[in-house]
């Protein structure tokens, strides 16, 4: 096999892998933190791996000074979709259908693939492939079917499922946004320094909102079984 068929291979059973742990925290972890704010969830989220990640990646602080304006710019903006607007959106989603319609909300966020390849024709000039219109308006519409069946959208049942649906697409636009405008970073930083820099922003923005928004009694309603959870899914 050569080089690029290796890179490949590897590429795609890494997004496997990562597309496993993203399914398994949605389904089994984050439903034991719903005695919590949203916004105390997302920061501790943040906050642990980061503080896991500066033992073994703390030299990364040296590349801070050899960022460019622009790349600063790309790295805030992916910590605010990636990372605080998008976890935000997941997490409000789940907590509104009390984990009961799981799979709406988990599979409408997997239409993040749709806004990232948009986005990167739209921001990145990338040319879209011709099977890409097909494909794409196969799954908004399979969204729809998802979320109202086949029946028209009944905006007065009082329903929280139609308001989980939208969180969950914002949820897909930001973290297909984030993925964009990591390729604007990626060239001049290695992904382990991406990802350093992306959560240390995030933790930093989440704080400031943890602040503003009163939620620093979060620790203090934090339960062992809690603790425990964000533990594993800091590792995961």
């Amino acid at each position: 096999m050569t080089k690029s068929g290796k890179t490949l291979v590897l590429g795609s059973l890494a997004i496997c892998i990562s597309a496993s742990l993203w399914g398994l925290d949605g389904i089994l972890l984050t439903p034991q933190l719903y005695n919590l704010d949203i916004v105390f969830v997302v920061f501790i989220l943040h906050a642990l791996p980061f503080l896991l990640m500066n033992f073994f990646l703390h030299k990364e602080y040296k590349q801070a000074g050899r960022l460019s304006a622009r790349e600063i710019v790309y790295l805030i903006l992916i910590a605010l979709t990636g990372g605080a607007l998008g976890t935000m959106a997941i997490v409000k989603a789940l907590f509104l259908v009390e984990f009961k319609d799981l799979s709406i909300v988990v599979l409408l966020q997997k239409l993040q693939p749709v806004f990232a390849i948009a986005l990167a024709a739209v921001l990145l000039r990338e040319k879209l492939n011709r099977n890409f219109v097909f494909w794409a308006s196969m799954a908004i519409i399979a969204g729809y079917f998802l979320t109202f069946g086949f029946n028209l959208p009944d905006f007065n049942t009082g329903s929280k499922t139609m308001i989980a649906a939208g969180y969950s697409l914002i949820a897909a636009f930001c973290f297909g946004a984030a993925t964009v405008l990591g390729k604007g970073v990626l060239h001049n930083l290695s992904f382990q320094a991406a990802t350093f820099y992306r959560y240390g922003l995030t933790t930093l923005i989440m704080l400031i909102m943890l602040v503003t928004t009163g939620s620093l009694n979060g620790f203090a309603m934090a339960t062992p079984t809690n603790w425990l959870i964000i533990v594993i899914i800091s590792l995961t």
